[in-house]
C-alpha cells in the first residue's frame, strides 16, 4: 500500500472514531438529562402526593367538624322533640279527663279540628260546652232540650253517650240542616262561640270524624291513657325537680340577703361621706 493510501485510510478511521465518540457523548448527555428529568418528575410527584395527603387530611378534619355539628344538632333536636312530646301529651291527657273522653278519641278530634282550620282550642271548648248541654238535657233544663229536639235528637238518648259519641251524633244531625243561618245558630247554642268554627269540621259527619281518628292512630298521636299517664308522671317529676332548684335558690337568697344588705349600706355610707360619686 502506498503512503497516500495509508494516510487516507487513517483519516477515514479517525473520522469514524470521532463520529462514534460524538454519538457516545450525545447519548451520555441524553442519559444524564433523562435522569435529571426523572428526578424532577419524582420530586414533583412526591410534592403532589404530599399536597394530596394534606388536602385529604384537611377534608377529613372538615368532615369530622361537620359530623360533630350534625351530632350536636341532632341531640338538640331530640331534646326539643321530647320536650314538645311531653308537653302536648300531658295537655291531651288532662283535657281528655276534664271532658270525660279517652285520649285516643280526643287526639282524633284534635286532628280533625286542625285539618279543618278550627284548631284544638275550639274543639276543647266545644266539648266542654257539649258536656254542659248534656247535663242540662239530663236535668230537663236550659236550652239544651229544645236544641237537641230541633236536631231530632232526644235528650234521653244523648245523655247516655260519651261526649265524643254525642259529638258524632250532633255532627250528622247538623249536616241535615239545610239553612246555613239555622245551622250556625244551633251550633252556637250547643257548643258556644267556638262551635261555629267547627261547622267545617262536621261537614263530613261522623264518618269523616272517624276517618280522622284512624289517621291520628296511624300517625302515632292517639296515645292510650296508660302511655299518657307515663308522660304525666315524667312531667310531674321534672316539675318537682324544678321546684327543688327554685326552693334552693330562694333559700340561698335568704341566707345572703343580710350580707348583701350590709354591703349595700356600707357602699352607700362611703358614697355619702365622699359627697356622692
Amino acid at each position: 500500500m502506498s503512503n497516500s493510501q495509508s494516510r487516507f485510510t487513517l483519516r477515514a478511521d479517525n473520522a469514524q472514531y470521532d463520529s462514534a465518540m460524538s454519538k457516545s457523548e450525545k447519548a451520555t448527555r441524553d442519559v444524564d438529562k433523562s435522569q435529571k428529568d426523572l428526578g424532577k418528575n419524582a420530586e414533583s410527584s412526591a410534592g403532589g402526593v404530599d399536597r394530596l395527603t394534606d388536602a385529604v387530611g384537611r377534608g377529613r378534619e372538615k368532615l369530622n367538624g361537620f359530623a360533630k355539628v350534625a351530632a350536636s344538632a341532632g341531640a338538640a333536636m331530640t331534646v326539643a322533640l321530647v320536650k314538645h312530646g311531653l308537653s302536648s301529651a300531658d295537655a291531651l291527657a288532662k283535657t281528655a279527663d276534664q271532658v270525660g273522653i279517652t285520649t285516643q278519641s280526643l287526639a282524633g278530634l284534635h286532628h280533625a279540628a286542625e285539618l279543618s282550620g278550627a284548631g284544638t282550642a275550639a274543639m276543647d271548648k266545644s266539648l266542654e260546652k257539649l258536656s254542659i248541654r248534656m247535663s242540662e238535657a239530663a236535668a230537663g233544663t236550659g236550652v239544651a232540650v229544645d236544641v237537641f229536639e230541633a236536631l231530632g235528637i232526644s235528650a234521653e238518648s244523648i245523655v247516655e253517650l260519651a261526649p265524643d259519641e254525642a259529638m258524632y251524633k250532633v255532627a250528622d244531625a247538623l249536616n241535615s240542616v239545610e239553612n246555613s243561618a239555622q245551622k250556625t245558630k244551633i251550633a252556637y247554642d250547643i257548643f258556644g262561640r267556638s262551635g261555629v268554627s267547627l261547622i267545617n269540621t262536621f261537614a263530613e259527619g261522623s264518618e269523616g270524624l272517624r276517618t280522622y281518628q284512624k289517621e291520628a292512630e296511624a300517625a302515632g298521636i292517639a296515645l292510650n291513657r296508660i302511655d299518657a299517664r307515663k308522660i304525666e308522671m315524667a312531667n310531674d317529676a321534672m316539675f318537682k325537680n324544678k321546684q327543688l332548684f327554685t326552693g334552693f335558690s330562694q333559700q340561698l337568697a335568704v341566707k345572703f340577703a343580710p350580707l348583701l344588705a350590709g354591703i349595700a349600706d356600707k357602699l352607700f355610707g362611703v358614697g355619702k361621706e365622699a359627697g356622692g360619686m
